[in-house]
């Protein structure tokens, strides 16, 4: 006994709460799905329609000559059956001119429900009438199979539906079977084929359920796939901190760069770009401080330049600016201008404000109609921004001469607008 409650009692609580819940989760699971069902399901109503139209006129011709021997006086001599048969075939032919210009998906589960109230109705209607002649109810029987397998239905619509639609064929057919035994036994078949509709109406909605389910986690999954994939990719090729290019890719990328160069004899210059006295920021400020240092030199440098310049950080406070089609002289201009915005705008944070950096810069440049490697531009705009740290720092210089396996390390000193 548990808080004064029986053990009985409390287990059977625990099963009804049980039962409650997984209820409650195939609610949450057939209203995520049934729009997908009602889709499936007009997707399927064309050759469904033909299907039926065709058996319906089948049916009718057949039955044509057979009005049924035990009519009432009132019916005598008129094929009833199949003027039913007809009335369902205009009926569902007009279904078919709706499907054609009404979009039944968006209709909610009415339009669905309305198909397969008729179809059942109709099948009532015909064992019913069969009575007066075969005395079966296999049209209530293929009716039930009918709905059951082609129209997907969620269970609680399927079991009033099912249970409706057994409760106007048990109430009817004791209008025209005046047999009680022919009665009870029709019954009961009409029961054992509505009961067997009903299960797999009810299983084939959960296939199609689960289904439906497991496509939209595996799309799920797979979306989840490519954007990692995509991530990977990205980071692959940038640096993480400031977004742009790595070192590794602002290699693949000069190279292509160097080669179009080569095709088409063009000028290609080289920026290098290194923050004055970086760890003294760190040390002073903190390294949180530092980052946004580096995160505003990147956007600096990539607001400056063109959107056809490859910037990349090329590792810690270093970065790298490629400037296809352009010049010695126009590169030294460029860097110029970005030294000169860097050292006049202050980076603001919420601690410390107005704080000012400066940057030093390195020129190189393979010029028009000169061969030379990724490797030899490197080493001289690297050799010119040893040049301009040495030379006081917070200004540009630049490398001349050849670059064609025989770099010559010439610098010239500029410090352009000072």
């Amino acid at each position: 006994m548990l808080w004064g409650i029986p053990d009985g009692l409390f287990q059977m609580k625990t099963i009804i709460q049980g039962i409650w819940e997984r209820g409650q989760t195939l609610r949450r699971q057939h209203d995520m799905v049934v729009q997908a069902a009602q889709l499936d399901t007009v997707r399927r109503l064309p050759w469904i329609l033909a299907t039926a139209m065709a058996a319906l006129l089948i049916g009718a011709l057949a039955n044509w000559n057979h009005p049924g021997a035990l009519a009432p006086a009132p019916f005598t001599g008129i094929s009833v059956a199949s003027w039913i048969n007809l009335a369902m075939f205009g009926w569902l032919l007009i279904v078919g001119v709706l499907l054609r210009w009404i979009d039944f998906a968006r209709r909610g589960a009415l339009p669905v429900l309305l198909l397969a109230t008729s179809c059942l109705l109709f099948a009532c209607v015909r064992s019913v009438v069969d009575q007066w002649g075969s005395a079966s109810v296999t049209m209530f029987s293929l009716g039930c199979m009918f709905v059951g397998t082609l129209i997907l239905i969620r269970p609680a619509h399927s079991v009033a539906l099912y249970l409706g639609s057994y409760a106007v064929f048990y109430v009817a057919l004791g209008y025209t079977q005046i047999n009680p035994v022919v009665l009870q036994v029709n019954r009961a078949q009409g029961f054992g084929a509505m009961i067997l509709a009903l299960l797999m109406a009810v299983v084939l909605w959960r296939k199609h359920t689960v289904a439906t389910l497991l496509q939209r986690q595996l799309e799920a999954s797979n979306e989840e796939l490519r954007r990692q994939q995509l991530e990977l990719e990205i980071l692959s090729q940038r640096d993480a901190l400031t977004g742009l290019f790595n070192r590794r890719e602002f290699t693949r990328l000069a190279n292509l760069e160097l080669q179009s160069t080569s095709r088409h004899e063009s000028h290609t210059a080289l920026i290098m770009a290194d923050l004055d006295l970086f760890k003294h920021v760190n040390d002073t400020y903190g390294h949180p401080f530092g980052d946004e240092v580096i995160q505003f030199m990147a956007n600096t440098l990539s607001n400056g330049v063109r959107a056809t310049d490859v910037v990349a950080r090329m590792g810690g406070e270093e970065f790298a600016v490629l400037l296809p089609k352009t010049s010695l002289a126009a590169a030294i201009l460029l860097a110029e201008k970005l030294r000169a915005l860097v050292q006049q705008t202050p980076v603001n944070t919420e601690v410390w404000q107005s704080i000012q950096v400066t940057t030093s810069f390195g020129v190189a440049c393979i010029e028009q109609g000169q061969s030379g490697s990724l490797a030899s531009l490197l080493k001289a705009t690297d050799l010119a921004l040893y040049a301009a740290k040495n030379g006081g720092r917070n200004r540009v210089e630049s490398s001349l001469g050849s670059l064609d396996g025989q770099p010559v390390h010439r610098i010239a000193a500029r410090k352009l607008g000072r």
